[in-house]
């Protein structure tokens, strides 16, 4: 994470209060899914989310239940509570205590929960990140496409879920391929962001809503890169898909997209938070 020091915080616009946002959490880690696993991130978990996955690892995150727990220092595992909510002045000043030395942290994950949830702070927040050299990426459940329109100005990688019906009981893939068209469209035109998607694999996933996982990001580009993550056991999900279906669905994948790759949760495997 390229800070380039600490810089006043501007304040409010003609006396006008800006966005506020209830955040969950703020730490440091190594990123443990997709194409950036084993870099260091400040995570900036955010609360609310509109989608209830069987396989949710952060499900106190998914409504806003009290004070943000913030990391005393860059890993120390030694954790104090701040009040919600945060102004994006505050939270930038939060975040580039923890970037020292400055250059430890890769970038900063923007993650929750559903951070889109919160488009109107993300429209403020990510370019004062930006603005002084931070790399921002987005963690998304890629079911929103209008916030991200509003908000993808700030960001400069983006990891979006194309989420399963079965995981869901719903289906999304209609608002996902619109999602990845935005980024898509966006990142040919500016050269951001990077774009890569993740489809968690369940052993209860079919190949019917597999092919149409892969199709809705071939539809609009077969050479965005497609991380396939057996799922870690947690909530309703007991048990991940064997070996021989995860290289089975590999093929499936490979038959309609360029790159596609096998990625588990390897902060769980670190015992990374």
């Amino acid at each position: 994470m390229q800070g380039q020091g600490r810089a006043v915080s501007p304040g409010s616009v003609g006396g006008q209060a800006g966005p506020t946002a209830d955040v969950a959490e703020v730490f440091s880690t190594i990123q443990g899914e997709g194409l950036l696993v084993g870099t260091r991130q400040v995570f900036c978990r955010f609360y609310g989310c509109d989608l209830d996955c069987m396989y949710c690892d952060t499900p106190a995150s998914r409504m806003q239940t009290g004070r943000c727990v913030v990391e005393r220092a860059p890993g120390a595992r030694d954790f104090e509570q701040r009040d919600n909510p945060f102004t994006p002045e505050r939270l930038l000043d939060l975040v580039l205590d923890f970037d020292e030395p400055p250059g430890l942290h890769h970038s900063v994950a923007l993650t929750g929960g559903e951070p889109l949830e919160r488009a109107d702070f993300l429209v403020a927040f990510a370019p004062l990140l930006r603005q002084r050299g931070v790399r921002t990426y987005l963690e998304t459940n890629g079911v929103l496409p209008e916030a991200l329109h509003r908000t993808i100005d700030g960001f400069d990688i983006i990891a979006m879920d194309v989420k399963l019906p079965s995981a869901i009981g719903r289906d999304v893939f209609a608002a996902s391929r619109e999602f990845l068209r935005i980024a898509q469209q966006h990142a040919r035109q500016t050269d951001r962001p990077d774009v890569f998607v993740k489809v968690v694999l369940t052993a209860e996933a079919g190949n019917a809503e597999l092919v149409r996982a892969f199709e809705t990001v071939a539809g609009v580009d077969r050479r965005i890169p497609v991380v396939l993550q057996p799922v870690t056991p947690a909530g309703a999900v007991k048990q991940p898909p064997g070996p021989a279906r995860v290289l089975e669905v590999f093929d499936l994948a490979r038959g309609i997209l360029n790159e596609v790759r096998v990625i588990p949760q390897v902060h769980r495997l670190m015992q990374q938070l």
